[in-house]
């Protein structure tokens, strides 16, 4: 064989081995992005549950706080709800709608590792079960009232939700 179909030789065999590597070098790139999309999928579809989840508690917190204005209530000339004489429906919607915030309340605190949110929500639906048992003990108290301590920890789970939609 002559100098220069050795050279072709093995320059063709260069050629393909660096192909090669260039392939697997491709390959491994891809998988590298492949992973960190999914990771990111994941992320996100986690970070869209929470907030979708906030949304429901939100609306539960208020739906709460609806129910047991109309429980035992009045309303006066400027929409501000009191407490009076308790009607026992009334009395289950308001315990439904407890029962539905302290489940999303539950999910919310799944979803995180830190013990104080999860201790923060506990108190929240805690502190609903015993607006509700006063409602029905004390006729003629203010809302505003019976909900100070609870609108303090709905203040916190409403940051928290705040701080899960920004992806902080």
């Amino acid at each position: 064989m002559s100098e220069q179909g050795r050279r072709f030789q093995l320059s063709a065999g260069q050629l393909s081995l660096a192909i090669a590597l260039l392939s697997l070098a491709t390959a491994m790139f891809q998988g590298y992005l492949n992973a960190r999309n999914m990771a990111t999928v994941t992320t996100d579809i986690s970070r869209r549950e929470a907030i979708r989840t906030c949304k429901e508690a939100v609306e539960a917190w208020f739906e709460v706080k609806l129910r047991i204005g109309l429980m035992t209530g009045t309303g006066d000339d400027h929409g501000t709800v009191t407490v009076g004489t308790a009607a026992p429906e009334r009395s289950v919607d308001a315990a439904i709608a407890i029962n539905r915030f302290a489940a999303l309340g539950t999910v919310l605190a799944n979803t995180t590792d830190q013990p104080e949110m999860r201790e923060s929500y506990t108190a929240l639906s805690g502190e609903l079960a015993r607006i509700h048992a006063s409602a029905r003990a004390e006729p003629g108290k203010p809302l505003a009232s019976l909900f100070e301590k609870a609108d303090r920890l709905f203040g916190k789970l409403n940051g928290d939700c705040v701080h899960w939609s920004r992806g902080d």
